[in-house]
Order: structure tokens, then C-alpha cells, then sequence
């Protein structure tokens, strides 16, 4: 295999100059600068790391993970086959992945929206979601987190417990497609969760909701 590295301001990039991988990785007195633009991390193979108290632009990747360490500030994620993994204190824009799971740990904070296609999204204690959060074949696991936009998954659960809140939608199913589906998702909201739209189903759901003002919420559109 034949490998380089090019120190660039801001970031060591891996170059791998054949199909295997190296890992890209981003320390503290590699990333340093007082403008206010930082350098973007741009990968192919492998994954990349952005380690503790580190602040980035954009990370994008196309065959490996993405994972940053606590306290980071970053700007969109984006990655194809891969999954994204975000420590505790951590702030970014957004993270979007096609194949692969979003996982956020406590206080992780989004000016936008997270997304997967085939993966799920699970998020802890603290978090707070400024935009949607989505999902195609995944679950939505949430765990005393607010989210500002809509829920939305097609064949997933989704859980809400902890007292999350979502200030938008919930929406499961498509309306591009009423019949035909295989599996029973789950809507499960523990007491003390809150939701401030419509519950909407365009699909058959198992719902497991226990507040009465929450189930009024329920609008069936299949």
C-alpha cells in the first residue's frame, strides 16, 4: 500500500493511494487558528477522528466512520458507508450517513438535522436537536432530548423517554405508500415526554403512549 501524509494548515491528512485505509486523525496543536474558518477533512477509505476539545469545519468521508472525541465543535458531517459517533459536550451543524448509525452522547448540541437512511439514531441525556431527525430502515431512540423539527422514520421505532420533547411532528410511514409493509414498528412515549404537532401514521404502528393529551395527537392517514 502506498500511503501519504500532507500536513495542511489546520490538519494531517491520509491519503491512501490504494483501496486499504489509515485513519485520519486531528490534535490539538495541529488545529489551531485564530480566523474563524477551519479546515474541512475530506476522506475516501477509513475513518477519521477528530479528538477532544478540537474545533473543524466539515467532515466528509465515503467508506468509514466518523467519530468525534468530547467537547468538539464541527461543522456537517457527512459520510456513505460508515457510522457517525459524537462525544459528550460536542457541538456541530448537522450529520447526515446512507449506511450507518448516528450515536450522540450526553449535551450534544445540532444546529441542524441528523439523518440516516439505513441505520438508526440514538441520543442521550442533555441533547438538543435544532432541526428533524430522520430515518428510512432505523430506529429514533431518544433519551432526554429536545428536538426543534419533526420526527420521521419509515420502518423504524421510535422511543421517546427521559421527558424528551419534540416540538414538531411525529411521522411514521410514507404517504408515497399505504399497504404492503412486513413489520409492526413501535411508538413507544413514557410519561413525561412531550409533543407539541400531530402524531401522523401512514402506516399500522404499535403505540405505546400513555398520555391521554398526547394520544389525542394521533392523526391516522392510511
Amino acid at each position: 500500500m502506498s500511503v501519504k501524509f500532507i500536513k495542511t494548515t489546520g490538519m494531517l491528512t491520509c491519503l491512501a493511494l490504494s483501496t486499504s485505509s489509515c485513519i485520519l486523525y486531528v490534535d490539538a496543536n495541529e488545529h489551531q487558528s485564530s480566523s474563524s474558518k477551519y479546515t474541512e477533512s475530506k476522506k475516501i477509505f477509513g475513518p477519521i477522528h477528530i479528538r477532544n476539545n478540537q474545533r473543524t469545519g466539515n467532515i466528509s468521508n465515503i467508506n468509514g466512520s466518523i467519530k468525534l472525541g468530547d467537547k468538539v465543535q464541527a461543522e456537517a458531517l457527512s459520510t456513505v458507508n460508515g457510522n457517525i459517533k459524537i462525544g459528550n459536550n460536542t457541538r456541530i451543524d448537522s450529520a447526515n450517513t446512507v449506511n450507518g448509525n448516528i450515536h450522540g452522547a450526553k449535551n450534544l448540541t445540532a444546529e441542524g438535522s441528523l439523518t440516516t437512511v439505513n441505520g438508526g439514531v440514538r441520543l442521550q441525556i442533555g441533547s438538543d436537536i435544532h432541526g428533524r431527525v430522520k430515518t428510512v430502515n432505523g430506529n429514533i431512540s431518544l433519551s432526554g432530548v429536545t428536538v426543534g423539527g419533526n420526527l420521521n422514520t419509515v420502518n423504524g421505532n421510535i422511543v421517546l423517554k427521559n421527558n424528551s420533547q419534540v416540538k414538531g411532528d411525529i411521522i411514521m410511514g410514507s404517504p408515497e405508500k399505504s399497504k404492503g409493509y412486513t413489520s409492526l414498528p413501535k411508538l413507544e412515549i413514557t410519561q413525561g415526554s412531550k409533543i407539541s404537532g400531530e402524531i401522523i401514521l401512514y402506516r399500522e404502528i404499535d403505540l405505546q403512549i400513555y398520555d391521554p393529551d398526547i394520544k389525542q395527537r394521533i392523526k391516522y392517514a392510511f
